[in-house]
């Protein structure tokens, strides 16, 4: 507890930073949320955490069930102690005792207050003990009642109310929180996810907007919104400074290699060579001593080693020795903010300096057009902050020719440089062609040229006549308004 700041931790993993440094040590707090989104856990969750903190849970239940079904539904969870039960948490039903009347329920609850010293209380499946209590003015003389007797004795009140936290305004008795949380679980792509917002907030500044949340054996697990944890700040960047492939026709194309700190896209058609280019990368900086992060949502870990022996690279033993993190993420199903999460805390772990994203195109389809933008300016920022040079794949809408839409790229926002790679057709031969389309802070090679990819092993050959012209007619078209 923060006395000086009036906070005291919650004990709910990423719940603290949502609510602008953690709950408030007095007053009410309401959890709102449909059936199923997870208040009686959170709550659960509180009273335990507390408890375990040295601070006494008082937990009301509002159903008419006896202890052994409660704690049959706590008991999978890793955050409850039998050894607290009955000592820093104590369990009781309320529904009887507010059919005996309001005055009489706040005295009871009270009394029991003082006779256990407990200095959180919660109450849950307030809705039905609502409709005990009467109309809207009894439920608010209810609250209002207890809600001052609890911060009289120094304590903080939490109820958990069934309903839609889109429509708080049905809930009169909402007026008298100081913090109100709601709770969603809505349907995804494939499945479904869990979000928190914070409604209401007094006396702090919580992060707005929604939120994703897991709930797994551990409980509940709050991830902010990627977007709002990322400050901007002014990082010292060296343009001369380089990341190479070391493969020295294509660093020659790139005055040395990609400038240190920045994001470069890699444009490529399906099957050109892109993962093994990354991989390339990656086994460049573990040359230089230089740890990797490599964040893949198409080939398995075992898939991703093998594509690595081509090219001399070890990549479990490289894992094994803390060199190389690898993020393996299924594209269906992952949470955008979950991701950015685990990327933060990889690259902190192994102090990354290299990362690979391979691919973009799953990334759009799990933010969607309305937070890409948003996201991708988060994560390059981040990436700067933290001295990572980045590497990011894309999926060309086109097997072959060199036609491409620059205006899909999220250029002015994440890369500041773009390697093109295409098939094209040579007298009836497949042949693969690479550019050097952008390099913001470098002079680059501003040619075609041909590539082979044999067993894994990428050789940048000569310019390639046949795109003569192509790159510039490419960049007059995508400069045309």
């Amino acid at each position: 507890m923060n006395p000086q700041s009036g906070l005291m931790p919650s004990g709910v993993p990423g719940l603290d930073s949502l609510l602008g440094g953690g709950l408030p040590t007095r007053g009410i707090v309401f959890v709102l949320g449909a059936p199923g989104t997870g208040k009686t856990v959170l709550l659960q969750q509180l009273a335990f955490a507390a408890a375990r903190d040295g601070r006494r849970a008082l937990y009301f239940s509002g159903l008419s069930e006896p202890h052994d079904r409660l704690l049959e539904h706590l008991r999978p969870f890793t955050f409850y102690d039998e050894q607290l039960v009955g000592r820093g948490v104590q369990l009781l039903s309320l529904a009887s005792t507010v059919t005996e009347g309001s005055q009489d329920a706040v005295s009871t609850i009270i009394a029991t207050i003082r006779e256990t010293h407990s200095q959180m209380v919660l109450i849950d499946g307030f809705r039905g003990l609502r409709n005990l209590l009467g109309d809207d003015a009894a439920v608010l003389r209810f609250l209002y009642t207890l809600g001052a007797q609890v911060g009289l004795l120094r304590g903080l009140l939490v109820v958990a109310i069934e309903g839609n936290p889109r429509a708080e305004g049905f809930f009169p008795e909402l007026t008298t929180g100081d913090l109100i949380l709601g709770l969603h679980f809505e349907r995804a792509r494939i499945g479904h996810r869990r979000y928190i917002e914070v409604l209401k907030r007094r006396g702090a500044a919580p992060l707005m907007g929604l939120h994703s949340f897991t709930i797994d054996p551990a409980g509940i697990r709050c991830f902010p919104q990627f977007e709002l944890t990322v400050s901007r700040d002014d990082t010292p960047f060296d343009p001369a400074r380089r990341a190479p492939f070391d493969l020295p026709e294509l660093d020659a194309l790139l005055a040395g290699g990609l400038t240190q700190r920045t994001t470069t896209i890699v444009v490529g058609s399906p099957g050109i060579g892109k993962t093994m280019l990354s991989l390339q990368f990656v086994a460049a900086g573990l040359a230089r001593g230089e740890p990797a992060l490599y964040v893949g949502f198409r080939e398995s870990r075992s898939q991703l080693a093998a594509k690595a022996a081509a090219l001399g690279l070890d990549l479990a033993a490289a894992v094994a020795r803390g060199q190389v993190q690898l993020l393996t993420e299924w594209p269906i199903v992952f949470d955008p903010d979950i991701l950015a999460h685990d990327l933060r805390q990889a690259i902190t772990t192994i102090s990354a300096r290299r990362l690979v994203i391979d691919s973009l195109t799953n990334l759009e389809e799990a933010l969607g057009h309305e937070r890409l933008e948003a996201y991708l300016a988060a994560l390059a920022a981040l990436l700067r902050q933290q001295g990572v040079t980045a590497l990011i794949t894309q999926e060309a809408p086109r097997v072959f020719g060199v036609d491409l839409d620059l205006a899909r790229l999220p250029l002015s926002y994440l890369a500041e440089n773009v390697l093109l790679l295409r098939f094209v057709r040579h007298r009836g031969e497949l042949r693969r062609i690479l550019a050097v389309l952008e390099m913001r802070f470098s002079e680059h090679d501003r040619t075609f040229h041909e590539f082979t990819l044999d067993q894994g092993q990428l050789r940048v050959l000569g310019r390639y006549e046949g795109a003569l012209g192509l790159l510039d007619a490419l960049g007059q078209r995508d400069a045309a308004p």
